[in-house]
């Protein structure tokens, strides 16, 4: 079967990746073969895909990639940091990049963290409601709509704030669901914070997402035990240039975009009708979400599960705020939020409303996926179908 799988993953992948995610509900060598062809399948997509000249993977290649190319480790990490020498995690992964010497090897290695890290938080959060006897056999589902929902062509673009909420994924399950809130977790945290600034702001809203759990839930005996850590955090966040970091790049995207160039792609995207219809459908989504948590909360339900319901609800909430400013800054931590939006659905799908709401959202998503692609790439036809077909590559397709 896996054999079948990889066969139709090589010849058509639109026939492929379905029974590979379909393989991912069994057990032992045919799950993690599944999982691996997916992953291998997706390097490609980021191994093939080629920017447009304005896009911020293009500008990483000049402005990362090449510096380190002709750098050492040492002086690249530490000596050309200046104020971003606290991302010592970003400049290690552009380092390694760009030691292949291949600009493609970029794209690669984002898609394959990305997916990786989203396969991986999922597929231990279906464990966790295995365990818990909330549902079984959910794997497939789980895959399957964050594949659909994740835009890849932006996320590709995008490098350093999608790996880093990847690795936020894994240390939120970790803490939220599986309940392993310990030394490794914290340091995935801190992960996180190395490889982009915004991960901050996610941490910012599970801290948010704690005080409010324990003074809803009257034990606040927890909130005296958590004071010396959120203490830490704040400490270490005012103490370094974090805090100016956080606080110039929080305002000027608030304020509008600060540069003339960002201001101006913020116009252009605020009268897109299809970024609104985006909005819109996505604000439907987010608004029958906030609805069930609520209700959930109130009634008790699924009590092992409030912690993971509080810190999506104070997500959602946040996203809601920078939807009512200008731009896309909205769109990028709904990119988070997608990581936890498939676990959201099993919880939810049992309700004859939510069934109407996710088909339309992930139509949608699947729409804005190629959108996405014919905007952000600068890809011909013959690209495309090298895509769809990779087994054109071998025999030379162009």
């Amino acid at each position: 079967m896996l054999a079948i799988t990889v066969f139709f993953v090589i010849i058509c992948p639109i026939i492929g990746i379905p029974i590979a995610i379909y393989n991912t509900n069994k057990k032992g060598a045919m799950k993690i073969g599944a999982f691996f062809i997916m992953l291998v399948y997706l390097a490609f997509l980021g191994y093939h895909f080629t920017p447009t000249a304005y896009s911020d993977l293009s500008r990483y290649y000049s402005l990362y990639l090449f510096p380190a190319s002709n750098s050492t480790l040492s002086g690249y990490l530490f000596v050309q940091a200046g104020s971003d020498s606290f991302f010592l995690v970003q400049r290690l992964f552009f380092y390694v990049i760009a030691k292949f010497n291949n600009m493609q090897m970029l794209p690669m290695f984002t898609s394959l963290l990305i997916y990786g890290l989203g396969f991986f938080t999922l597929n231990k959060a279906n464990s966790n409601l295995e365990q818990f006897e909330v549902s079984k056999n959910n794997n497939a589902q789980l895959i399957f709509i964050f594949i659909a929902i994740l835009p890849f062509a932006m996320v590709i673009n995008n490098v350093r704030n999608i790996i880093a909420f990847g690795i936020l994924a894994v240390g939120l399950s970790r803490d939220l669901i599986s309940k392993k809130r310990d030394l490794l977790t914290a340091l995935i945290y801190l992960v996180a914070v190395s490889m982009h600034i915004a991960a901050l702001a996610i941490i910012l809203v599970r801290i948010i997402a704690y005080v409010l759990e324990v003074i809803i839930s009257g034990r606040l005996w927890k909130l005296i035990i958590g004071i010396p850590i959120i203490g830490g955090i704040m400490y270490a966040v005012f103490e370094t240039e974090l805090f100016q970091t956080f606080t110039e790049k929080g305002t000027s995207y608030f304020t509008g975009g600060g540069t003339s160039s960002v201001q101006s792609w913020f116009g252009a995207v605020d009268s897109n009708p299809l970024y609104k219809i985006n909005k819109a459908i996505t604000f439907l989504l987010l608004i029958s979400i906030v609805w069930f948590i609520i209700k959930t909360l109130i009634s008790k339900n699924d009590s092992k599960f409030r912690d993971f319901f509080m810190f999506n609800l104070v997500l959602i909430l946040f996203i809601f705020v920078w939807m009512t400013r200008s731009g896309t800054t909205w769109i990028r931590f709904m990119l988070q939020l997608m990581y936890f939006l498939p676990i959201l659905f099993i919880f939810t799908k049992k309700y004859n409303y939510f069934k109407l709401v996710w088909c339309v959202y992930i139509g949608w998503a699947i729409l804005w996926q190629i959108y996405n692609f014919k905007v952000q790439s600068s890809m011909s036809s013959s690209d495309f179908l090298n895509m769809l077909i990779p087994l054109r590559i071998l025999f030379g397709g162009n």
